[in-house]
């Protein structure tokens, strides 16, 4: 009977340390649930207050981008010996947030014609950036009559073709990142001319800009 007693005072020792300890686990790991749940709390506010950033930086109106007046880009387009220079023109347009400025004129000297256009793309950076990963890409194509290619002219992202049949050509050079100056030249060899009349742009002072 005395060791009966025993035995079941044992079993019952043994059962509450074991309930002790059920409980115990099942604090910690509410404790632990609890810290996570915080957390996870934390992480979603702060994911909710950066949308909110996002959201009120979007909404914000945009400052338009100014670009150089044309009469100042008119002023930039060179006086080339041997060429005469005509036509001198420009204009300035507005669209949404982004502005593009604009001047042009023609040279002449005999039959050949080289048609200069100088573009400010500070409001089409996006479209420029394009530009220049094409040329850095050294694309080329060719077939019996013209051919396409890209690379970089005096260290500028350049697009060149030609018209082997029509004797017609352009260049397309941008400089600084903003100033794309295209040159479009009728009844020339190459367009060895072309890059020879780029190189009468101040290129530094666009770059200055």
């Amino acid at each position: 009977m005395e060791k009966m007693k025993k035995v079941l005072l044992m079993c019952l020792v043994l059962t509450l340390v074991f309930s002790f300890s059920c409980k115990k686990e099942q604090k910690e790991e509410g404790s632990q649930a609890g810290k996570t749940d915080l957390k996870a709390e934390e992480k979603v506010s702060e994911k909710a207050a950066e949308a909110a950033a996002e959201s009120k930086k979007a909404t914000e109106p945009k400052k338009v981008a100014e670009v150089i007046n044309f009469n100042v880009l008119k002023e930039w387009l060179p006086e080339v010996s041997g060429w005469t220079k005509e036509n001198t023109r420009g204009y300035q347009t507005s669209y949404g947030d982004f502005s593009i400025s604009i001047a042009e004129a023609t040279y002449a000297k005999g039959e050949t014609e080289i048609q200069a256009v100088l573009i400010d793309t500070i409001g089409r950076l996006e479209a420029m950036g394009n530009f220049k990963m094409m040329s850095e890409m050294k694309f080329s194509v060719q077939d019996d009559n013209h051919y396409v290619k890209t690379y970089n002219l005096d260290g500028y992202p350049a697009v060149e073709e030609y018209n082997f049949k029509d004797k017609e050509g352009s260049l397309q050079v941008l400089v600084g990142d903003r100033f794309l100056v295209t040159l479009r030249g009728r009844n020339i060899e190459n367009t060895e001319v072309l890059k020879s009349f780029f190189k009468n742009f101040d290129v530094k002072k666009m770059e200055s800009i």
